[in-house]
């Protein structure tokens, strides 16, 4: 079963799934990763594990990459990064706390918060699988980083974890990073999403890595794999650009190749930012009719109060209030 926890506020995310979270979607995958991941559990069955996905009530779009709780004894939190950016750390710590929130508001288990008897946490376990090039210590403290290690200050560590990419037939987590590098290695070579896309899916194929995950996704990830092309180029243009248009000492040919790259940086990031828009129009728009159909549910408010709460029309709650 994959749990979906929904929380009461929205948080600003991309609206698409990437490899990482398509890849561990499923109990089979997600087994072999955690048994990657945490070798010394070798009992470890699909029915101990319960994949959680952290999603904001107004959109259907993930808030957190992965995680799994393990017989109610191990949470496991995890994100993937092929940019470093240190704050990732945090977010693991936040991801916890989310959980933790959304668990004991539960009414009984709100309840045992309350109780003379003390509680029974379930251990907390949050990695970092990055597949950049920079050096990276392999545990990374809250405490440590943000608040000089000062010992009044509460702590939360995250492990630093990467497969072997020269492994194409090792571990679910080997073959992954073997993906991750082939991408980005491609990715130098085109400047063509659809040569980078149908390069990549080949080598792996070839080399097999990840074989069952491409043949049973295939579409689905390509447009995926289309949309981080096309970020990363944008951000990568962006730069580019930044740095050729400081240089005035430049040739007449690299100045009008900076403005062409920043032209088209710019296209692709208003088409980005409109799809991203309507995307979360449509996702809030369901998001304010599920949460309408709850208040009415309740019928504690009004529909004009409700219309008034959810930003829908009072005649869009008179509709659902009648079909209910």
């Amino acid at each position: 079963m994959v749990k979906v926890v929904k929380l009461p506020f929205r948080v600003k995310h991309n609206v698409r799934d990437s490899v990482f979270t398509k890849l561990l979607s499923t109990k089979k995958r997600s087994l072999e990763f955690y048994k990657a991941i945490c070798p010394d559990d070798v009992k470890a069955t699909e029915d101990d594990l319960e994949i959680i996905t952290l999603r904001p009530v107004f959109t259907s779009s993930r808030y957190n990459d992965f995680s799994l709780r393990v017989r109610d004894e191990l949470l496991v939190f995890v994100e993937a990064q092929s940019r470093w950016n240190i704050n990732v750390v945090f977010r693991l710590f936040l991801y916890l706390a989310l959980y933790w929130l959304w668990y004991y508001a539960d009414g009984k288990h709100n309840k045992e918060l309350f109780d003379q008897k003390k509680i029974r946490l379930a251990k907390p376990r949050a990695y970092i699988l990055y597949s950049g090039d920079k050096k990276i210590p392999g545990r990374l403290s809250v405490r440590k980083l943000f608040y000089k290690n000062d010992p009044d200050m509460p702590d939360f560590v995250a492990r630093v974890i990467s497969g072997d990419p020269n492994r194409p037939d090792g571990t679910i987590l080997d073959q992954f990073s073997f993906f991750e590098r082939t991408f980005a290695e491609q990715q130098k070579l085109y400047d063509n999403a659809e040569d980078v896309v149908i390069n990549t899916i080949r080598i792996c194929l070839a080399a097999g890595a990840l074989v069952e995950f491409f043949e049973e996704n295939r579409g689905e990830l390509e447009n995926i794999m289309r949309l981080e092309c096309e970020q990363d180029w944008a951000v990568r243009a962006e730069i580019e650009s930044a740095v050729k248009d400081a240089v005035k000492s430049a040739e007449a040919r690299f100045k009008k190749e900076t403005a062409k790259l920043k032209r088209e940086a710019a296209r692709r990031e208003q088409e980005a930012a409109k799809r991203e828009q309507e995307a979360v129009k449509r996702e809030r728009e369901k998001g304010a009719i599920n949460t309408a159909k709850n208040l009415l549910a309740f019928g504690i408010l009004s529909p004009a109060q409700i219309a008034q709460s959810t930003g829908l029309s009072l005649a869009t709650v008179r509709k659902l209030a009648k079909a209910a």
